[in-house]
């Protein structure tokens, strides 16, 4: 049986704005807000299958800005309706992986996590957000392996 809401997760700092339609184009479209203290929004069926039909909505959500948590269900949902074929989406580094390896100072884990996807630009985004968030307690090795897996300079003068 499908759910009747889907978990959206946020995958950034700071705020998001999901814009979403009804799958069956018969309710008004309506942005769903993710305030900066806003980790999750539970969204209701028509408008999570809506993400199908609401392309500004899926870009973001195959570049890892926002994740669901019963993906699968959504997505047998989509195919059920024939709204998508079942298409792999490159894995997502979650964002709250890559908290816990700066503020831990974890330089071996984080390393891991840039090998694995510092071709996406969420990723970095995510890396160096985090990286200024909590800078003063970085150790120097890990200030150095992010300044040289991003290429941005840190230290501000």
């Amino acid at each position: 049986m499908t759910p009747r809401t889907f978990t959206f997760v946020k995958n950034v700092k700071g705020a998001l704005y999901v814009d979403l339609e009804t799958y069956d184009m018969m309710g008004a479209p309506k942005t769903f807000v993710f305030g900066p203290t806003i980790e999750k929004l539970v969204i209701p069926y028509p408008y999570a299958l809506g993400l199908f039909v609401s392309p500004a909505a899926l870009n973001m959500y195959r570049n890892g800005i926002f994740l669901i948590e019963n993906e699968s269900e959504l997505y047998k949902a989509g195919v059920e309706q024939g709204f998508v074929a079942r298409e792999e989406r490159p894995e997502v580094t979650r964002l709250v992986d890559i908290e816990n390896a700066i503020k831990g100072n974890k330089v071996k884990v984080l390393k891991d996590l840039i090998k694995k996807g510092m071709n996406d630009p969420i990723l970095v985004d995510n890396v160096l957000t985090c990286a200024r968030e909590y800078f003063d307690g970085l150790s120097n090795e890990m200030v150095d392996l992010i300044q040289e897996a991003t290429g941005v300079d840190l230290r501000i003068e």
